[in-house]
């Protein structure tokens, strides 16, 4: 029971469930046996980094470094995390990892964690210990080739804790030495050229992603033709960085390669299967097919809660996708049945206080509003706000959102004045964030005048109307349909303007 209450906390914590995460795992520890030492570890140094509270944070840092006290491996991993210079080293820390393995997928976990709390100091200290498993792993490879697997591993995991440091020129570098070395037509160098991919891609480097995934694919081909595992990998992060570049058709093509290698080797139900036909979706979508996207994310719900049940982060996802292709064929009822799904899973996996969530209830406030259901949207995007702010606090991009669609609802019930409280809320956020001249405060300057003009406060729209203008004539230049529009809202308040002028001239003549 606390083995499972403890892993399930660790994936609550990576899809930034903190809260409940958080609790599942400290009960799951003291539910734990004295056999599961390093699940203890992992899970201490977890709650160590997550807990705000000084006191509690020291206690788990303890406990880690008490239970690891006489296995050296973990001792010095963990330390390397804790320390605020892992620079100096003490022999007693530096033992021979590859007696540890458990450090590569600590290191992995750890990693998930600390990336999903934007936590990148901790991030970077992990590469120290990964890095001296390298050096160790690479000098034993000198001598046996047995260990060049285990080598690929270890440089597979770098990258993970050390992504921003990689030079594209040190890789290359690394690869033609190897090469020269071990020759090219071999799984490892097809393995090198597919992980240089990886790096690149996350570096936004896709040209060069792919590349080399392309050089990963003509390797696989050669060595183990169409129905591989490895080939269908290349196929699918060849159509991922071709998606990333906006050549959807393309991308389509190496999706449908993947999904037929995937369902030949695993049939149809399987976490693979699952992220082809998803990703498939995604671009039927991005394509303006959503009756074909529709289908395809249909297929990836049914594989996933044939894998993992109803009741799990997939499936949520799944709905919401299905939910976004509803919505654009204007099928408002099942849109609100599609995420009230989701959010049903989100409220029970996550709870309240979740990002997912209120996402869920962001979207089924832009639904009922669609369907002129104005005071339920309402309540919707003020259930997405708190959230927001609960999570965010009061300056964050989802909230200026929520804050934005609570004004234009206010708007469309005629409450003119709570509409334009929430529309500065907005644009206030938005200077913030980004600055005034930005496309969304010039959104925000519109719809504030909007307000404004039906107030019948003509200067102020008016005032509005030309801070909104003059902004989108430095973004989009006069050829605009966004400076267009504050043109055509500028003319027409000033005549409301001279409308009101003109009555009012003509009352005070005839009074």
């Amino acid at each position: 029971m606390g083995k499972r209450m403890c892993y399930h906390g660790i994936q609550l914590l990576i899809h930034k469930a903190i809260a409940k995460g958080g609790k599942m795992i400290e009960t799951g520890i003291s539910l734990l046996n004295s056999e599961n030492t390093v699940l203890k570890v992992l899970c201490s140094q977890i709650l160590a980094l997550i807990t705000s509270h000084a006191q509690k944070s020291s206690y788990y840092r303890n406990i880690v470094l008490t239970e690891c006290a006489n296995r050296p491996s973990l001792y010095a991993f963990f330390k390397a995390i804790q320390e605020d210079d892992c620079a100096d080293e003490n022999e007693h820390e530096n033992p021979k990892a590859v007696s540890q393995p458990l450090i590569l997928p600590l290191a992995l976990l750890i990693n998930d964690i600390v990336e999903s709390y934007d936590m990148k100091d901790v991030m970077f200290k992990l590469g120290l210990p990964v890095s001296k498993l390298q050096k160790e792993i690479e000098a034993e490879a000198q001598n046996d080739r047995l260990y060049l697997p285990l080598l690929f591993v270890v440089q597979t995991t770098l990258p993970h804790v050390k992504i921003e440091q990689e030079s594209p020129a040190a890789m290359q570098l690394a690869l033609d030495n190897f090469i020269g070395e071990y020759g090219r037509l071999n799984p490892d160098t097809a393995a090198r050229y597919y992980n240089i991919g990886l790096i690149l891609y996350t570096q936004k480097n896709y040209d060069g992603a792919l590349t080399c995934h392309y050089e990963a694919l003509d390797i696989r081909l050669k060595l183990y033709g169409h129905n591989h595992a490895d080939t269908a990998d290349s196929y699918y992060q060849i159509g991922r960085t071709q998606l990333e570049n906006k050549n959807c058709k393309l991308a389509l093509q190496s999706f449908e390669q993947a999904l037929d290698i995937r369902e030949n080797l695993h049939g149809k139900i399987h976490p693979y299967v699952f992220f082809a036909c998803r990703d498939i979706g995604v671009i039927k979508y991005r394509l303006k097919e959503y009756d074909s996207a529709l289908h395809w994310h249909q297929q990836a719900l049914d594989i996933s809660v044939a894998l993992y049940g109803k009741e799990h982060a997939s499936s949520a996802t799944s709905y919401s996708w299905i939910a976004d292709c509803q919505y654009q064929m204007q099928d408002y009822d099942s849109v609100l049945e599609s995420h009230q799904q989701a959010v049903d899973i989100r409220l029970k996996l996550y709870g309240y206080n979740h990002a997912d969530t209120a996402d869920s209830y962001y979207h089924i406030g832009l639904t009922q509003f669609e369907k002129k259901n104005y005071k339920s949207a309402l309540q919707s995007f003020e259930q997405a706000l708190d959230i927001s702010q609960n999570l965010h606090g009061n300056v964050h991009p989802d909230v200026s959102f929520a804050c934005n669609q609570i004004g234009v609802t206010k708007y469309r019930l005629k409450e003119y004045d709570s509409a334009l409280h929430w529309h500065q809320q907005a644009l206030d956020i938005r200077v913030a964030l980004y600055g005034k001249e930005h496309t969304t405060a010039a959104k925000s300057y519109f719809s504030i005048a909007e307000c404004q003009c039906e107030m019948q406060d003509y200067d102020s729209a008016l005032e509005s109307c030309q801070e909104a203008l003059d902004i989108r004539l430095k973004l989009f230049g006069q050829k605009s349909q966004a400076t267009s529009d504050s043109y055509d809202q500028l003319e027409f308040i000033q005549s409301l303007k001279n409308v009101c002028q003109l009555s009012l001239e003509v009352q005070s003549k005839y009074s």
